[in-house]
């Protein structure tokens, strides 16, 4: 799948979920207080998001920690087809919103 097709389902995805779950960007918020706090001052932390999705949670994280390493991973197949043909794995960098 192309990466322009994928951010616009990414996209349109969180827009359609922030009407249905309340409170949605402060949840992520919570999280990546929780996730930033666990890691303390670690250097070059390495975080695994296993059932990732199409990366929503990720992506946030990623914004707010810059330094670290990702690998993120989801058994959606159509979630999974914007990592590459044949894996469900995508390392790296999540794509910032």
């Amino acid at each position: 799948m192309p990466g322009d097709v994928a951010a616009a389902w990414i996209d349109r995805w969180d827009a359609q979920q922030t009407r249905y779950i309340a409170d949605r960007e402060e949840r992520f918020a919570v999280i990546g207080d929780v996730v930033a706090h666990a890691l303390g001052p670690a250097g070059d932390p390495v975080v695994l998001d296993v059932g990732c999705g199409p990366g929503s949670l990720s992506a946030r994280l990623a914004h707010r920690l810059p330094g670290a390493r990702w690998s993120a991973s989801t058994s959606t197949r159509s979630c999974s087809r914007s990592a590459g043909p044949g894996t469900a794995t995508r390392s790296g960098s999540p794509r910032p919103t």
